[in-house]
């Protein structure tokens, strides 16, 4: 598909079909959109575009649909495979709040088809995370990871059949940003057995993902921002939010590529100027994109994180940040160590 400009025009076609960004696809999908969508991981979000009868992609009508269809089933799966996992939580009273994909497809896509996911995260109060890992215990879960991530990381991955679940105390790792958790957990609203985070928070707290993988990912994660966008969000609130939570150049960001791939609003151009301070994107087309170094999207793991470290707001938290990093990383190779030598004590 050529270079990063190249790649990035086909990106904003896809965004465009969607009826998420700007500017308007038409009804009609090409071979490119289609072959796109699926290597990005929206096909499931065109499929049900065509489902409705919104959209005609010639011969790739069928797979469009078939991958909505499939995308259904799974998430349906998903649901009732982890339901040990919630009602656990509702007998220990743990409240537990949607991330990502799994609370923007709930509200904002409307459509649980509509949105693929290889797992749900989950956010439960720092303060009751012994409860929360009790509650994984009790559901027959099965904690992945180091053998020390669950005791010091802000997340632990769990396995219960086929289903994968991020548990999280934290968004990501403490020094990074200043995130409100009491304003989080005051304000989520309940959505059956689940809480949802407001608009604005969520909004922020995509944005901290992105920036703490690079700002490079999937092109489907990309979409959750143009859909809260388009679902309904106030910018001054969301302004207040990253300013509040240390996520001025993470948002900032944000924004960027959010702007680069098709959305076109002078009202969130303004945020975005306003909380960059000058930041640019750098990197940050999906992760599925050919990896060219001549169109500036092949990074290795140290230019990602390194990404990350410059969507920190100052040096301070930067240096807190690897000093975090370090720390943990010492204590998993040590846990390790002890591990092979037969020694279990934390």
């Amino acid at each position: 598909m050529g270079d990063g400009a190249e790649y990035r025009v086909l990106l904003k076609r896809v965004v465009a079909a969607s009826g998420l960004g700007a500017g308007a696809a038409g009804p009609l999908l090409d071979r490119a959109i289609v072959n796109a969508a699926e290597v990005e991981g929206v096909a499931p979000l065109l499929g049900a575009k065509c489902a409705r009868g919104n959209a005609v992609a010639g011969d790739g009508q069928g797979r469009l649909i078939r991958a909505y269809q499939q995308c259904l089933a799974r998430n349906i799966l998903r649901e009732e495979l982890l339901s040990p996992v919630f009602d656990q939580l509702e007998r220990r009273d743990v409240p537990a709040i949607l991330l990502k994909g799994a609370a923007v497809v709930r509200w904002a896509y409307d459509d649980l088809g509509a949105r693929d996911m290889g797992d749900v995260d989950v956010l439960v109060p720092a303060p009751r995370w012994d409860e929360a890992l009790a509650a994984l215990a009790a559901a027959g879960a099965r904690l992945e990871g180091r053998p020390r991530t669950h005791q010091l990381d802000y997340a632990v991955q769990a396995v219960l059949g086929s289903a994968r679940l991020d548990l999280h105390r934290y968004l990501c790792a403490r020094p990074m940003f200043r995130v409100d958790y009491d304003a989080i957990f005051a304000s989520a609203r309940r959505a059956g057995r689940f809480f949802i985070q407001n608009p604005e928070h969520t909004f922020v707290s995509l944005a901290i993902h992105a920036a703490k993988h690079g700002f490079v990912m999937p092109l489907r994660s990309v979409m959750d921002g143009f859909a809260i966008i388009r679902h309904g969000l106030q910018a001054k609130h969301v302004e207040d939010v990253a300013r509040r939570w240390c996520a001025r150049r993470a948002t900032a960001r944000w924004l960027q590529l959010l702007c680069r791939l098709g959305l076109d609003d002078a009202t969130w151009l303004g945020v975005s100027e306003r909380l960059s301070s000058g930041c640019s994107i750098g990197l940050g087309l999906p992760r599925n994109a050919p990896r060219s170094r001549r169109g500036n999207l092949w990074a290795s793991s140290a230019e990602l994180w390194v990404e990350a470290l410059r969507s920190l707001d100052g040096n301070e938290r930067r240096a807190l940040t690897l000093v975090e990093r370090a720390r943990l990383r010492a204590s998993n190779i040590l846990a390790e160590r002890r591990l092979h030598r037969g020694d279990r004590t934390p």
